[in-house]
């Protein structure tokens, strides 16, 4: 591993849910800084004023899982509410709540102005449409479903191992969870997944290594044994994605957390994956957004940081501090968009918007 980077930042203001640009090293993220504020060190950094995080919603419930289309953001709250809100501003509103006791733990949204979103709420699979509406059952396989990722023809979804009888496994679905097609093999351990071009690619481990599985998203029931193997030529550069909100692919190369370190695996053959970024003592990444060039880190801590990454590796920069506890993050061509929770214990969360 290599050793912490510095990033860079500039004073916020303290408590508020405003933030700065980052004109200095950030050394409070290797220093671990009493008060966790700005430190000295050597300039340089972004040049221009200093982007404010504006909110998009305000008084939420320990909103996370926030995704987006191209005009609207969609998040969950800790009280069971689907949210939504114009990425430019505008009134928050509830899609939908799940059962009281349930647990939202992922979303994901059709890229179009209508369509669905897709839930896993508890041990199942739903539906509901962005306009609002009913929840759908699609599918409650068993062991529950972990991860999912959509497109216009099916849906794609991680269920985690649970014990050597219950099997984790990936398989596609129609929309509407019929015509099941079980891509993985067993003892794949899935973890994540991810969609780019005709390819599905997912996370998890052969009788020997952990590796990157890709197969064409059309590829018929029972195709994990022809799958596309990415991993490094040698024997210590096994590779498992173990965080699914930090998983994505371009053209070139497969962006993925493991163990809190981010890593690029070229797509190319023998490919040697490399550290783009490995946080300093005290950051603690729980996901992270990619706009093709770069990523975006969001560390959820009590004074937490959106950290922007070159994909090719380089100086991270915190592009803004000192938010009350960041849980996701999203990013387009104009914005970068983080939730964050507040206290946790009241409707204190807030989603915000930093242009870029």
């Amino acid at each position: 591993m290599i050793g912490a980077r510095s990033v860079v930042a500039a004073a916020c203001i303290a408590g508020a849910l405003v933030a700065c640009t980052l004109t200095r090293p950030l050394d409070y993220l290797t220093s671990g800084a009493a008060d966790g504020g700005v430190e000295a060190g050597p300039g340089g950094g972004l040049d221009g004023e200093a982007p404010a995080a504006e909110p998009v919603a305000e008084g939420q419930f320990s909103p996370k899982n926030l995704v987006q289309d191209a005009d609207n953001l969609f998040w969950s709250n800790a009280d069971g509410a689907i949210m939504t809100a114009p990425k430019r501003g505008g009134e928050a509103r509830k899609i939908v709540a799940v059962p009281a006791g349930t647990a939202i733990t992922w979303l994901a949204a059709d890229r179009g102005a209508g369509g669905d979103l897709f839930v896993i709420a508890g041990a199942a699979v739903q539906r509901v449409p962005k306009a609002g509406g009913a929840l759908t059952l699609v599918e409650d396989d068993v062991p529950a479903p972990r991860a999912l990722a959509v497109d216009d023809d099916a849906i794609f979804v991680v269920h985690a191992e649970l014990n050597a009888t219950e099997r984790g496994f990936l398989a596609r679905y129609a929309r509407d969870g019929t015509k099941r097609a079980l891509l993985s093999i067993e003892g794949d351990d899935p973890a994540a997944v991810a969609l780019h071009g005709d390819s599905v690619f997912w996370a998890g481990n052969t009788i020997e290594y952990g590796a990157i599985f890709e197969l064409p998203k059309s590829a018929p029931d029972d195709a994990g044994g022809a799958a596309v193997i990415h991993r490094g030529p040698g024997i210590d550069d096994s590779v498992y994605a173990d965080t699914p909100e930090a998983f994505v692919v371009d053209d070139e190369a497969i962006y993925f957390n493991e163990a809190d370190v981010t890593f690029r695996l070229p797509r190319a053959a023998g490919s040697t994956p490399a550290i783009v970024f490995e946080p300093p003592e005290g950051v603690n990444p729980v996901a992270f957004a990619y706009d093709g060039a770069n990523l975006y880190v969001a560390d959820q801590r009590e004074k937490g940081s959106v950290i922007r990454i070159p994909k090719g590796g380089g100086a991270p920069l915190a592009i803004v501090s000192n938010l009350p506890a960041p849980t996701s993050i999203a990013v387009d061509a104009s914005a970068v968009y983080v939730a964050v929770q507040g206290s946790g214990l009241s409707p204190d969360g807030a989603v915000l918007r930093i242009a870029k």
